[in-house]
């Protein structure tokens, strides 16, 4: 039988979105990629973000401490490494992460100034 609907894919909402995004994030901590290997990267992100070399132009610790907003975070703590983080902070961090994830996906791909 031939498909006669206009659209397969059914749209979601920025919340749907997240929530699937959350999920899929805990189902592959639980099964495929180590919790290890996320800190990693994640660690590394942040290393990057503060780097001054990458800071000449564009002020990319303005952009982490966004995201440390996001999260809930202190700002006492913006200036800590993420292995100095409790786990809740790494989970609160996670989870913004997840959501910035979403949101720029739903951003304007072409952007003129």
């Amino acid at each position: 039988m031939a498909n006669t609907e206009p659209y397969r894919a059914v749209p979601l909402t920025l919340d749907e979105k997240i929530d699937g995004m959350y999920h899929t994030a805990q189902i592959k901590g639980a099964f495929f990629d180590s919790v290890s290997n996320s800190d990693k990267a994640i660690s590394e992100f942040i290393k990057n973000m503060r780097d001054r070399t990458n800071n000449r132009k564009r002020n990319n610790k303005k952009l982490l401490h966004g995201l440390f907003h996001l999260a809930g975070l202190p700002k006492s703590r913006y200036e800590s490494q993420y292995e100095d983080f409790t786990s809740d902070e790494r989970r609160s961090l996670k989870e913004a992460m997840i959501q910035l994830q979403a949101a720029v996906s739903w951003m304007p791909k072409n952007i003129a100034i």
